[in-house]
């Protein structure tokens, strides 16, 4: 569905147009609803968003980290919305700045909030928006001039008229507000509500958002200029051919940002959940029964600026045995997702590579990493360009295709290489696979990696039954066969019979999928490029944990000899 974008112009221009432009001038910046008649604007552009989020100033105030996560990130599932500020919201926002006592808190929370709007209109954000002083003035309808609730509700029910193919919420934690709204028939939800039906209800905000109305038919705004045009010969069927392919493009943009925002919400909660996980096992380990006193932040952390602020204080208590450089990678999470940070997918793309080192540090210290880890490894592979769309939308009329019929009379086809990018993939697959087994070993044992200590006391519980015991052996040997076939590309020149081997392990694991036909020389080129050979070397210290933690685990079981003479040195 589309809308046009609503009939505001930037607030922060406001001032100069009223003084630079006479009154017709003003008004021709206004973009009219598509029953009113066409304008011209160098601002119009077409709404590809479904949701309107108008803010009253109690949230620009209080919350004004949260917008700008908003106008950043998006609203996860929901893409990024075109949040408009009322003509009201920015005179209580000049009248608190301006207050008796320029020192008070308050205006120094406006000051702010002034300068995240002026910033955004500024560059001319499409999604940030602020009502003209025109429109305030033609929407009033009688209501008395100090009453500012009335005029922020009447600013929705306005959006609500001008656009009903778009859901309109009013984000304001007054509930005096909120209780109009909702009698008005206005979505109306505070900051905690918001986040709450968003991680939650996802699109059906959408539903419950929008207005009935009839289905209206599309409609095609030309500028008074602008003729119909006749297909009359090539040039006009070239001139349509560029058209439809400039509007799926548009198309293609604006999926790609849905699908980035979606990520992003499920990349902070998935990160949010695993490191408030480690964050707190390292707190007990590290502090005792006083660590909630100690921390920076109390439990829960419903936030990951929260949790990240933690680890950032804390770090020395919390990192324990972590590889140093592992601070650094700490600080680029905490600049990432600083609110109001512009991300783009190549960034978000380099940051899920630093948040999966980062995560798999810690796997001894909470059982949800592995799970974490995939899930960052799918989100990864949601955001990278897909190849088939771009060569489908570079063609052009008069290229020659080949089709499979011609393709299959010659010699039959080269298999294709598969991209370093998914064997890398693969082996990051393979060693989450493996920390998923040997944590669940490790719960059903009673055994505790981390401490490297059973749970409960020896003796004091039935003997393991032996199929756990023998596939305690058995994972314990593949990881030493890994292992081994590893250390083949940490020489200057690898030798393609341990290569050889090395794939037959990987397939004996049985996490590739069958259909990728993985060769050697797949292996070769992958690992012995510099960047996918130090991932390789990462993957390999994490095994050597989990190889020193399942002997360990063996000899607690009474299993007093290694399971692989070559690791007796590892032991604990």
């Amino acid at each position: 569905m589309r809308c046009h974008y609503p009939p505001f112009i930037p607030a922060s221009l406001i001032g100069d147009v009223l003084q630079l432009r006479p009154p017709s001038a003003v008004t021709s910046m206004v973009i009219d609803s598509a029953d009113e008649g066409p304008v011209n604007t160098p601002y119009q552009q077409p709404c590809q968003q479904e949701l309107i989020l108008i803010l009253d100033t109690n949230i620009l105030i209080k919350h004004l980290d949260y917008v700008k996560k908003i106008h950043s990130h998006g609203l996860g599932a929901l893409g990024f919305p075109v949040v408009l500020i009322p003509w009201v919201v920015l005179q209580e926002l000049d009248h608190l700045k301006k207050g008796r006592n320029k020192f008070s808190n308050v205006a120094n929370l406006a000051i702010p909030a002034i300068s995240f709007i002026y910033n955004a209109l500024k560059h001319r954000d499409p999604r940030l928006w602020g009502q003209s002083m025109q429109r305030a003035a033609m929407s009033s309808d009688g209501l008395k001039s100090e009453n500012n609730d009335d005029r922020v509700l009447q600013f929705c029910l306005q959006s609500q008229k001008d656009h009903p193919e778009c859901a309109v919420i009013l984000c304001t934690n007054d509930k005096n507000l909120c209780i109009k709204a909702v009698l008005s028939g206005v979505k109306a939800l505070c900051k905690n509500d918001l986040e709450e039906e968003v991680r939650t209800s996802g699109h059906l905000i959408l539903q419950s958002s929008r207005p009935q109305v009839l289905p209206r038919t599309a409609e095609v705004t030309l500028g008074p200029n602008h003729a119909k045009v006749q297909p009359c010969g090539q040039m006009e069927a070239v001139a349509a051919i560029n058209e439809d392919t400039e509007k799926q493009r548009e198309g293609n943009d604006e999926r790609m940002k849905l699908e980035l925002s979606r990520c992003l919400s499920e990349l902070e909660e998935c990160l949010r959940e695993v490191l408030s996980d480690v964050l707190e096992v390292e707190m007990k380990a590290a502090f005792g029964d006083i660590w909630k006193d100690i921390s920076l932040i109390k439990p829960p952390w419903t936030t990951l600026q929260g949790v990240l602020r933690c680890f950032d204080k804390h770090w020395i208590a919390v990192s324990g045995l972590v590889p140093r450089k592992m601070n650094k990678t700490l600080s680029h999470l905490i600049h990432f997702f600083r609110s109001g940070q512009s991300v783009d997918s190549c960034s978000t793309s380099a940051i899920l590579q630093e948040a999966k080192m980062f995560v798999g540090v810690f796997w001894k210290s909470s059982k949800l990493v592995p799970q974490a880890i995939t899930t960052l490894e799918k989100l990864y592979n949601t955001l990278q360009p897909r190849h088939d769309v771009f060569l489908e939308e570079e063609s052009v009329p008069g290229d020659v295709t080949v089709k499979d019929d011609d393709y299959f009379e010659g010699k039959p086809p080269v298999p294709a290489r598969v991209a370093p990018q998914e064997v890398c993939s693969m082996f990051e697959n393979i060693c989450s696979h493996m920390l998923q087994k040997s944590s669940d070993l490790f719960e059903g044992l009673g055994f505790d990696p981390h401490t490297m200590q059973a749970v409960t006391p020896v003796g004091g519980t039935a003997p393991p039954p032996k199929d756990t015991i023998a596939c305690l052996k058995k994972l314990s040997s593949v990881v030493s066969q890994l292992l081994q076939a590893f250390r083949c590309f940490f020489c200057l020149s690898p030798n393609p019979n341990e290569v050889r081997n090395l794939l037959s392990v990987i397939y004996s694991v049985k996490v590739v999928d069958e259909n990728v036909r993985l060769t050697a020389e797949d292996l070769l080129h992958c690992f012995t490029q510099p960047q996918y050979r130090l991932k390789l070397r990462v993957g390999s210290s994490h095994l050597m944990d989990l190889k020193k933690a399942l002997d360990c685990c063996a000899q607690t079981l009474g299993q007093h000899t290694a399971f692989n003479g070559a690791e007796t040195s590892n032991r604990c």
